[in-house]
């Protein structure tokens, strides 16, 4: 029995077709990995970049509510006033000498002032113009206030009496900065025999200039 052996024969172009072929599928499976390794990539560096955003947008929106805080702080005026008249305090000349019309238990008011106010941060001095008229039958009490923090105070301010300069309250300085800042006049009225506060007080806006 004679055994017959066939051979094939392998055409080398085929063979080089066939090679090429894995090469080229290989290198596509290559290309796609690293194209999905680069899509993860962005993926994580926009979540990261997201996460910073979300971050920021938290920690302005903690500062804006600790500035709307800080505020809201009221404008407190005494029950009762200074016991001492204030010290800067100078009679206005030329009054009349003659009281405003009130009826019994109450009480008329008349001041004069002006809207201007300057501040020398070098000596912590208030530069303004107000007055209570001789006509008043109320003494009167000045605060200088600028976004509801009370700059200065007068002492008690009796009829008849002005005011030209006022002293910084203690570490003002600290807070204010050269430039013009918009502020008002907050008018405490007592009784000038019982010392009672009146009902009513008085706000008049202002504009503040501050040198250094």
């Amino acid at each position: 029995m004679s055994e017959q052996k066939s051979n094939e024969s392998i055409d080398p172009k085929e063979a080089a077709e066939q090679l090429s072929k894995e090469n080229t599928g290989q290198a596509d499976n290559k290309k796609e990995k690293k194209k999905q390794g680069k899509e993860k990539d962005d993926k994580r560096g926009w979540y990261v970049r997201i996460t910073i955003l979300l971050l920021i947008i938290i920690i302005i929106l903690i500062l804006l509510l600790l500035r709307q805080c800080s505020s809201d702080v009221p404008v407190l005026n005494p029950d009762f006033p200074p016991q001492e008249t204030e010290p800067n305090a100078e009679p206005i000349p030329g009054s009349s000498g003659g009281k405003l019309d009130h009826s019994e238990g109450g009480g008329a008011i008349r001041l004069t002032y002006s809207d201007k106010v300057y501040i020398d941060l070098s000596d912590k001095r208030v530069t303004l113009s107000f007055k209570n008229p001789e006509e008043s039958t109320q003494d009167m009490l000045l605060q200088i206030v600028i976004q509801d923090q009370i700059i200065a105070q007068s002492g008690r301010l009796l009829a008849g009496y002005q005011i030209k300069n006022l002293e910084l309250l203690e570490d003002v300085d600290k807070m204010l900065s050269e430039g013009t800042y918009s502020g008002k006049f907050v008018i405490t009225y007592y009784d000038p025999e019982t010392n009672e506060r009146a009902m009513i007080n008085t706000e008049a806006p202002v504009t503040i200039h501050v040198y250094p």
